[in-house]
């Protein structure tokens, strides 16, 4: 079908088809030609589920913007990057939205020990999960004590900060999938090279061959799940780390400097798409 990018209007959700309202997802599907979906194969699944669930928390006039990223948007797999991107998504939940919801619910000092925490990886994912735990933990802490406004500020914070911890927790995980599904591929090989080796030494008996076969067999079979968890927790990274945006938003929404602290998390959940489509280039 033909999207009319300039007059088109993108809705939040999921739609059957373009008369019901069209989201970023599906729009690129259509722009692709491919079937009519939010979850179109031209596009990255880390950064698909961090565009449906920025597409849905922004608000109708900043959701707008989404429309210059759906060119962007095509082409954009590349399975060998979908480990860094989740990492992406954890570092930005952590280090970027959990400070602004707490800059905007007034814990300053909590801000800035999020802000401060180093760069989230496979190697300092338990660090950064930790520090996100206890950000959430003050922030609760201190909105028993606040007033119902700045309360609810603070219990928006520490949604943020619990969504950062779930984003690396899920990352790490991806990684630990990730790392599984390489050993098991490098067991299917070296399982296929014992029976080339055999064969090569040696004629063997149907049973003997089709038993190396069936050792093969479950080895991809293995590899092929650890496969599709790794990317499942990637997926879950970025829709945590979108999360931890919308809360940062919902902080700002009860923050004296309300305008411009929503202006910085909208910006900041923009700036992350960016990164995750540039790490491609």
């Amino acid at each position: 079908m033909t999207l009319d990018l300039d007059t088109l209007v993108l809705r939040s959700g999921a739609h059957t088809s373009a008369s019901d309202g069209v989201a970023l997802m599906e729009a690129v599907s259509a722009l692709a030609g491919e079937p009519w979906s939010n979850s179109p194969s031209c596009t990255s699944p880390v950064i698909a589920a961090y565009a449906r669930s920025l597409n849905d928390w922004l608000p109708d006039d900043a959701r707008q913007r989404l429309k210059a990223y759906i060119r962007r948007l095509l082409g954009t797999v590349e399975p060998d990057l979908e480990l860094r991107r989740a990492f992406a998504c954890a570092d930005a939940a952590v280090r970027v939205f959990a400070p602004l919801a707490f800059a905007a619910a007034g814990l300053v000092d909590e801000a800035a020990t999020l802000g401060a925490v180093a760069p989230v990886d496979r190697a300092s994912a338990e660090s950064g999960r930790s520090a996100a735990a206890a950000a959430e933990s003050a922030a609760r802490s201190a909105a028993s004590l606040a007033e119902w406004s700045a309360a609810e500020s603070m219990r928006s914070a520490a949604e943020s900060a619990r969504s950062a911890a779930r984003s690396v927790a899920a990352a790490a995980r991806s990684a630990e999938w990730a790392q599984a599904e390489s050993a098991q591929a490098e067991s299917a090989q070296a399982a296929s090279a014992r029976s080339a080796s055999e064969s090569a030494e040696s004629a063997r008996s149907a049973q003997a061959e089709s038993a190396a076969e069936s050792v093969q067999a479950e080895s991809a079979a293995q590899s092929a799940r650890s496969a599709a968890r790794a990317a499942e927790s990637a997926q879950a990274a970025a829709r945590s780390a979108a999360r931890a945006a919308e809360f940062a938003q919902a902080a700002a929404a009860w923050s004296a400097a309300r305008g411009a602290a929503e202006s910085a998390a909208r910006t900041a959940a923009f700036e992350l798409l960016d990164r995750l489509i540039a790490a491609a280039s």
